[in-house]
This record gives C-alpha cells, sequence and structure tokens, in this order.
C-alpha cells in the first residue's frame, strides 16, 4: 500500500512535523506492519505521549495514514505542602519538573525520588514524599 496523505490527531503541544518526521511515514512512500511498528516506537521515544495509534484508511490507489497521539500533561502548578525542614525553593532547585513542561508519571516518579534523597542527604531519613497529580480546570 502506498501512502497517500500523511496526518496527525490530538497532538496540542507537539510538532505536527517533529511527529511525523519521527514517524518516517511519509507520502508516496510503501506502507507495511514493519513500517507502523517503527513508526509507533519512535514517536513513543519522543517521550511525550501516553499514547500512541496508527490508523490506514483507503484513498485512491493507496491509504491515508492517520497517526494518533495522546500527550502527557503539561505542569501548570506546582506546590509542596508540609515541608517544614526544607525550603520550597530547594525543592524545586532539585526537579526537573516545572511549569509549562509535559510530565509523564516516570518523570513524576523521578522527581518524588530525587526529593526524598536531598531530604535523606540533609539527614531527615524518615521523611515520606508522596505525589499527587491534579486535572486542570
Amino acid at each position: 500500500m502506498t501512502i497517500r496523505n500523511v496526518e496527525v490527531v490530538g497532538n496540542r503541544s507537539a510538532d505536527r512535523s517533529l511527529i511525523i518526521n519521527s514517524a518516517r511515514l511519509f507520502t508516496g512512500e510503501k506502507l507495511n506492519a514493519a513500517s507502523v511498528q517503527d513508526a509507533i516506537r519512535a514517536i513513543h521515544s519522543l517521550g511525550l505521549f501516553s499514547d500512541v495509534a496508527i490508523d490506514a484508511e483507503p484513498a485512491d490507489g493507496g491509504v491515508n495514514v492517520i497517526i494518533r497521539v495522546t500527550e502527557y500533561p503539561k505542569v501548570k502548578n506546582i506546590t509542596f505542602r508540609g515541608n517544614k525542614k526544607l525550603k520550597a525553593k530547594d525543592l524545586k532547585e532539585e526537579m526537573t519538573i516545572f511549569e509549562g513542561r509535559l510530565v509523564s508519571p516516570k518523570d513524576v516518579r523521578d522527581n518524588v525520588n530525587r526529593i526524598k534523597k536531598l531530604y535523606e542527604e540533609k539527614g531527615y531519613l524518615l521523611a515520606e514524599v508522596e505525589s499527587e497529580v491534579e486535572p486542570a480546570e
């Protein structure tokens, strides 16, 4: 099957060209199961999406490819509660998550571990750190 057109659906922040170039699915090229799997893997490896799917719809002498993505949520605000021993400023400096950035569950886990480590380095070995992600309204 020859690709007649490539469309991207679901991207809000991520650039359409970035997604298509990562997928390496271009108009005029052949589409097969291996190229679809490679495209999904490549797009997912960008670290911007929680879900990636590729559909093909019949078109004149080929197929139209639809790349459907679901972006990770964008951080609107970061707040700290109960941090009496360390200042919020010090905690934020330790983090790799910041306002405006897309964040995956792995990013959240990694940053919780970074904060736990900071507390341990300061001698607070029993400090508990939890995360809570709230949908923006």
